[in-house]
């Protein structure tokens, strides 16, 4: 029994005291987040497209980003139907509005509300095919074609009439039609950042699942290892 108790007062002292290991244990923590990061980048034809990509083949690996092309209307929340005699006040990537800097007003606060608007025409022959929507600061509403989809949170013109939620979705694609009106109501009076920080992914419904499964499990995997790390850092403190 005395030396049991010996080797458990030795081993944290001699653990946290060597260089070599506090070196180990800094790697394995740089070996987890390569990990997590990793686990879910997959070999794919990536693609930047603009407006029209009938011309782009869809098979089961391709992964188009839809970075360009979007209208965006500052201080607008416009429904489907509403754009006729509206100009856009810049054509732009999906991306932070905070980085906008439009001709007659400047750089955009965060706080605010706007709509983006993309029209994209796809080729007839091609896979069942979705869109991964990131997650937007801090509320957004979803229309295709004119079909309400979905609206996370509620999107108001105040703050007190806006209602701040945030997660990604999957939104399969209609088989029969071949020209898609995206439009994207957005409001924010939370978040420092504003809009999205991230493109709207298109590919194959079979490949955009897949990325959403690996990332799943990259972080339960992630978790999952920190977890046991905290369990074995307690078990030294309990009994060091």
């Amino acid at each position: 029994m005395i030396i049991k108790n010996k080797i458990i007062s030795i081993l944290p002292k001699n653990w946290f005291g060597d260089k070599q290991h506090k070196s180990r244990t800094f790697c394995i923590l740089v070996l987890l987040l390569y990990i997590q990061t990793s686990f879910g980048i997959i070999l794919q034809k990536e693609v930047h497209a603009s407006s029209d990509i009938q011309q782009i083949i869809i098979d089961k690996n391709t992964e188009i980003r839809l970075d360009s092309g979007w209208e965006f209307y500052w201080n607008a929340l416009i429904v489907p139907g509403g754009f006729k005699g509206k100009e856009p006040y810049v054509i732009t990537a999906l991306k932070n509005w905070t980085k906008f800097k439009l001709p007659t007003i400047g750089n955009l606060p965060s706080f605010g509300y706007a709509t983006y608007r993309l029209c994209i025409a796809l080729p007839k022959e091609r896979p069942h095919v979705s869109l991964r929507i990131p997650k937007a600061y801090s509320s957004s509403k979803l229309w295709i074609n004119g079909t309400l989809i979905s609206e996370i949170g509620h999107v108001g013109k105040t703050k007190e009439s806006t209602l701040h939620r945030r997660h990604s979705q999957i939104i399969p694609l209609s088989t029969e039609a071949t020209i898609f009106e995206i439009v994207i109501q957005v409001s924010n009076y939370y978040h420092i950042k504003a809009g999205f920080d991230k493109p709207i992914l298109l590919g194959s419904s079979a490949h955009i699942y897949n990325i959403k499964s690996r990332f799943m499990v990259a972080d339960m995997l992630f978790i999952g290892c920190i977890g046991f790390m905290g369990l074995f850092f307690l078990f030294f403190f309990l009994f060091y």
